[in-house]
């Protein structure tokens, strides 16, 4: 390691235990009386008066990071809050919203009632824009939230479908259903934003990812930040980040989709979601096939065959959310998909191909598995929690043509601790870090007829603080050091095809970020 590698890690870690430090500090100093709790209680009213059902209530400032919930049938919620201290209430429903109210709650002697008001915007907590859950308006990156039940009524099934009109963002798709489909952020490559279902990774080694692979159902929302993310995320986030959010929790349900169409096109899909006593679920499947084009190819009068895609989905959650503010959730993903590749088959006046190829098909097999545990140091209202999350995925896919098959995989395992602690009513903290370890194989990557793994490794530490300066300034400052190692790779000796020796490789980089948002 070269001496001014080993002073940028020497750095990076001098970084994170300052950074850890101060938050543990901050914690123990917060005065007791902060940690008891109290209950926050009201009800949800529309302009009229009215009950409003399902509204989201979202409480900020006093806590960890916010805290959601949603109101009952008659219009009432309760959330636990700290004693004393500061918070902003908000409140929304679907072209309903409540104006941000700042309660001082050793000052509040009864329920509290949100009366909302007609609005196009709807304010809602996003978790994809900073270290923890914030609410839209005090978010400073360009940030879009696709609600799934507008994909429902627009019959949108799958991600490239739903991105197409996100602003910045361009959706590139070579055919039909199951082909290959790209995303470029604001002129950016396809592997420069990061895809995320429920916090698990999606893209493959190097951050490629087929959209085509990745289903919608039974979602609650798509987030998409349209600016660098690498200070969050490191560097498979530099154009971007897009997360995918399932439904959970709510009153239990069960529903049932089938539909057809041209081209033989087939599709049914399940799904049930609830919850009950401290324990909520989400469940989902679905399949699809489409025969695609089976007509005459123009140019040689042949018979279309294998234009055909298919696709079969099964993911869920279960959690676990105790009474102290313990709140432990798993996860599971697997999507299979098949896609036939016939080539071009349009007009060829040049002769640049000589017919349909019936061979060529390509099968993918995608599995993940996440855990998460969110631990409040106090209490449901605490000022300090601790998050540790861990997931694993394997990425398979095999193309077969008239040259053969060739395979190639990722594997993946991701780790992340992170401290959240609430220093005052408008200022917030975080630190911790993130641990990736990844090994991608492929038949075009070998060392005479064995096949040469590639093997990388990513730690980073990573810092953020949070200021609410009043209801409409909004600052978040944050930094992220990774220190990334690529193994050594070993050459090919081969006459037709060498390739050198690649010696281990490690980078080591500081992302900073500062963002600023004024609410007119």
């Amino acid at each position: 390691m070269t001496p001014a590698l080993s002073s940028s890690v020497r750095t990076t870690r001098f970084c994170f235990r300052t950074l850890t430090t101060l938050v543990l500090v901050l914690a123990f100093l917060l005065p007791a009386s902060a940690q008891t709790r109290a209950r926050l209680e009201g009800r949800v009213l529309d302009p009229d008066g009215r009950p409003v059902a399902g509204a989201e209530v979202v409480i900020s400032g006093g806590t960890a990071a916010p805290r959601v919930t949603r109101s009952e049938a008659d219009g009432r919620y309760a959330i636990a809050v700290p004693a004393t201290g500061t918070v902003v209430v908000r409140a929304s429903a679907p072209g309903l919203v409540a104006d941000p109210r700042a309660v001082a709650l050793e000052r509040l002697t009864g329920p509290l009632d949100l009366v909302l008001r007609v609005s196009a915007l709807t304010e809602t907590l996003v978790v994809s824009a900073a270290q923890v859950e914030m609410p839209l308006s005090q978010i400073a990156d360009s940030v879009t939230v696709i609600e799934g039940a507008d994909l429902s009524r627009r019959q949108v099934h799958t991600l490239g479908a739903a991105l197409r009109a996100v602003p910045g963002f361009t959706v590139a798709q070579t055919g039909g259903p199951g082909t290959l489909t790209s995303l470029f952020p604001r002129g950016g490559e396809s592997d420069f934003t990061l895809v995320l279902v429920d916090g698990v990774r999606m893209n493959g080694f190097g951050g490629g990812l087929d959209l085509s692979q990745v289903p919608l159902e039974d979602i609650d929302r798509v987030e998409v930040v349209r600016s660098p993310q690498s200070a969050l995320y490191g560097a498979d986030a530099i154009g971007g980040v897009v997360q995918i959010l399932t439904r959970q929790g709510g009153a239990p349900s069960a529903r049932a989709r089938l539909e057809a169409g041209s081209r033989e096109r087939r599709q049914a899909a399940v799904a049930t979601t609830g919850s009950a006593a401290s324990w909520s679920w989400s469940l989902a499947a679905d399949r699809y096939e489409d025969a695609g084009f089976t007509g005459t190819a123009p140019a040689t009068g042949e018979r279309v065959t294998n234009d055909d895609a298919s696709q079969a989905q099964v993911g869920g959650t279960i959690g676990w959310r105790h009474a102290g503010g313990t709140d432990v959730r798993g996860s599971a993903r697997w999507v299979a998909t098949d896609r036939g590749a016939p080539g071009p088959y349009g007009t060829n006046p040049v002769g640049n191909f000589s017919g349909v190829d019936r061979i060529s098909r390509g099968e993918t097999d995608r599995r993940s598995v996440g855990l998460r545990l969110v631990q409040p140091w106090f209490g449901a209202s605490s000022r300090v929690r601790q998050r540790l999350e861990f997931d694993v995925a394997d990425y398979d896919l095999e193309y077969r043509s008239a040259f053969g098959v060739s395979e190639s995989s990722t594997r993946r395992l991701h780790g992340r601790l992170q401290t959240d602690a609430s220093v005052s009513a408008s200022v917030g903290l975080s630190a911790g870090v993130e641990w990736l370890r990844e090994r991608a194989t492929s038949t075009y990557i070998t060392a005479g007829p064995d096949e040469v793994p590639i093997d990388r490794r990513v730690i980073g530490t990573f810092g953020e603080a949070r200021w609410q300066a009043g209801d409409r300034l909004s600052v978040t400052a944050g930094a992220r050091a990774e220190h990334i190692q690529r193994d050594r790779l070993a050459g090919h000796p081969s006459p037709f095809s060498p390739r050198p020796v690649f010696d281990t490789d490690t980078v080591t980089s500081v992302n900073p970020k500062i963002a600023a948002a004024w609410l007119v």
